[in-house]
């Protein structure tokens, strides 16, 4: 997810929070409609709340912190990091890109590990123009499959985009700077979660 963070010196508020979560195959989006709040105390541990969510997280550098969270009934850890370069628009996924995405072949408890990695190309007007994926689908391999597809950036003005590759996978990006992407795979068919870099 994304969500703008502000502090009058005293209270941190966070707006235009948006959230992505794919939850063995139970796919939900909330977008830039989400607020919260979040504090640091002196050593660089912070707590943060995001609508119905909580999370702690400790301060790496000026731009980047590890993040848990801490709602009840949920395991989840990532990093927090300040994005370069937004919003998203067309022209932000341009040339030639290495995808990397781990999760599951399907929904709920028949999940096995699914392993992914490839290359997509875009002129970046909104379309996928070629690459290729390898799946190490729990030891059966899908090798160099051919793909194309299209992504717009959903909001506008936003770091958060979608993209439809065919053979059919549906990807969530957000963007962290002109040669990264944070990538969600949002198929109900299993979980997938990674990055795009720019090669």
């Amino acid at each position: 997810g994304s969500f703008t963070a502000t502090n009058d010196g005293t209270n941190g508020t966070v707006t235009a929070a948006s959230i992505d979560e794919n939850l063995g195959g139970t796919v939900s989006s909330q977008l830039a409609t989400l607020g919260g709040s979040y504090t640091v105390n002196p050593c660089g541990r912070g707590t943060l709340t995001i609508a119905s969510r909580s999370y702690v997280f400790y301060v790496v550098s000026a731009s980047g912190s590890v993040l848990l969270e801490t709602t009840p009934g949920v395991i989840a850890r990532g990093l927090l990091v300040q994005p370069q370069g937004g919003p998203f628009v067309n022209g932000s996924l341009s040339g030639s890109f290495a995808l990397s995405l781990a999760g599951t072949n399907a929904a709920g408890a028949a999940g096995k590990r699914q392993d992914i990695v490839g290359q997509l190309k875009s002129g970046g007007t909104g379309t996928v123009t070629g690459g290729s994926l390898d799946i190490n689908s729990f030891g059966v391999t899908q090798v160099g499959s051919a793909i194309t597809g299209t992504y717009l950036p959903v909001p506008a003005g936003t770091l958060r985009g979608t993209a439809l590759l065919s053979p059919t996978r549906n990807l969530v990006l957000y963007l962290v700077s002109p040669t990264q992407f944070l990538v969600l795979g949002t198929d109900t068919t299993g979980t997938a979660i990674g990055s795009l870099y720019k090669q």
